[in-house]
């Protein structure tokens, strides 16, 4: 399994900086993960899948806690982005 690269979550302080527009009412967690190649992913979600612990406690306890289907958005560095 791949390790989370970073883990963010809605922070539920009260906005105390004016200027930084803020959306209330909602709760986000983002997670961030790299893979080596375009088939380590769906590797990943399998493995995921047939833990037994993932499976039988933690991914109940994810979906409800859930109000939204989750989004996953595949992000690709490009040539610009990449160092060399």
């Amino acid at each position: 399994m791949s390790a989370p690269l970073a883990f963010l979550a809605t922070e539920p302080a009260h906005n105390t900086f004016s200027r930084l527009p803020v959306r209330t009412g909602e709760n986000v967690a983002a997670i961030f993960t790299s893979y080596p190649d375009e088939n380590a992913y769906p590797r990943h979600l399998t493995d995921i899948e047939v833990h037994p612990l993932a499976r039988g406690e933690i991914l109940p306890a994810v979906e409800r806690e859930q109000t939204a289907a989750p989004r996953v958005l595949r992000l690709t560095p490009t040539g610009r982005s990449l160092i060399s």
